[in-house]
């Protein structure tokens, strides 16, 4: 197996010279119970049905998650789901898993309990990068300093009102993407993207020193053909949630992914 230092920057750099977008696809740890979401892991990886898998940790206050995660983090969160639980779950079947892992969760999660034993734990758990939304890049030097010595990537944010001069800056402290917010507000499944999408796509890759990942919205094979002809890939969130919760059939979770690899195809 590569080792996770190096497996997600792979999958992503081999993606951008074959010109082809990549796909990932977010699960709410714990989701809708511990055990079907290491399955619902595991069946991701093993039909290839994403380049990489975000993973994000229920959290109580979120700012960033739209209705369909926050349901779905306190349904986790009420069936026992904790940072730890996951994180040791994660780690317990690491060895059967190829895909890239990227950890999504709020600063305070990542704080409680001690940053230098948290990162160790995420980084032996498998994980290649996390990403923390409410982390300014600002103030993350010291984050950076300790992911660092665990050769454990950090992926910053940009968004619609960031400006050029700052995405520029944003990326020289992202790695190995930058992650595009592709509209204002929160997560959630939507009808329409914006209507200037694409060119504030080309504007943020053309200041960006890393490739530029876009989420926030995109909900379905025509949004992600559109969102991956301009960025270097695409993250699903809310949609593949919605779907988990309405029937979690394996057979439809797979039919999806298809249907958005298909779309996506140059």
């Amino acid at each position: 197996m590569i080792s996770s230092e190096n497996k997600l920057h792979k999958v992503v750099e081999s993606l951008r010279d074959k010109n082809q977008p990549g796909l990932s696809f977010f699960l709410t740890g714990g989701y809708p119970n511990m055990s079907r979401f290491i399955k619902i892991l595991k069946f991701i990886d093993e039909n290839k049905l994403a380049d990489f898998v975000e993973i994000g940790i229920p959290f109580s206050d979120p700012v960033a998650d739209g209705v369909i995660i926050q349901d779905s983090s306190r349904t986790a969160i009420k069936k026992g789901a904790t940072f730890r639980k996951i994180i040791c779950r994660i780690q317990e079947i690491k060895s059967q898993l190829e895909i890239p892992l990227v950890l999504m969760s709020y600063l305070n999660l990542i704080l409680a309990g001690g940053l230098q034993k948290n990162l160790k734990l995420i980084k032996q758990a498998g994980f290649s990068a996390i990403i923390i939304p409410d982390l300014p890049v600002d103030e993350s030097e010291k984050i950076l300093k300790v992911s660092k010595s665990f050769s454990l990537d950090v992926v910053f944010l940009a968004s619609p009102s960031t400006g050029l001069k700052r995405v520029s800056h944003i990326s020289h402290r992202s790695f190995p993407f930058l992650y595009y917010v592709s509209r204002f507000g929160i997560t959630g499944v939507r009808k329409e993207l914006s209507a200037d999408i694409s060119n504030k796509i080309k504007l943020i890759k053309k200041h960006s020193r890393v490739p530029v990942y876009c989420g926030f919205g995109i909900s379905n094979p025509e949004q992600a053909a559109m969102v991956g002809k301009y960025s270097d890939g695409v993250i699903i969130g809310s949609a593949l949630t919605k779907l988990i919760s309405e029937s979690g059939c394996f057979k439809e979770i797979k039919k999806f992914a298809i249907s958005i690899r298909k779309a996506m195809q140059p």
